[in-house]
C-alpha cells in the first residue's frame, strides 16, 4: 500500500497523493545543524540557544534527523557534504 499523505495534502513538490520521497537539507539548514552540533560540543548553551531559534523556521523530519546522526556522530549520507558548506558558517 503507497503511502498518502493526509486530507490529500501536497508533498515537498506540490505532489498530491504518494509521498514524493525526502528532499535533502537546504545548505542553510545543514549549516546551522553542523553549528549547532559545534556548540553542542563546546557545551556553549547560549549559542545553541540561538542557533535552535534559528532552525525552527528550517526544521522538517530530514533536518533533525540529520542533527540527530551528527550529534551522536553517525555517519551520515545523502544529505549536504561538509566540504559545501564551510563558507556559510
Amino acid at each position: 500500500m503507497a503511502d498518502v499523505l493526509p486530507c490529500g495534502g501536497a508533498g515537498r513538490a506540490g505532489q498530491v497523493g504518494p509521498a514524493a520521497g525526502p528532499a535533502p537539507p537546504s545548505d542553510e539548514a545543514a549549516g546551522l545543524v553542523d553549528a549547532i552540533v559545534e556548540a553542542v560540543r563546546e557545551a556553549d548553551d547560549v549559542r545553541i540557544r540561538g542557533l535552535l531559534q534559528r532552525l525552527v523556521p528550517l526544521a522538517d523530519t530530514e533536518v533533525l534527523l540529520l542533527l540527530r546522526a551528527k550529534l551522536l556522530g553517525e555517519e551520515v549520507s545523502g544529505f549536504p557534504r561538509e566540504d559545501r558548506l564551510q563558507g556559510s558558517s
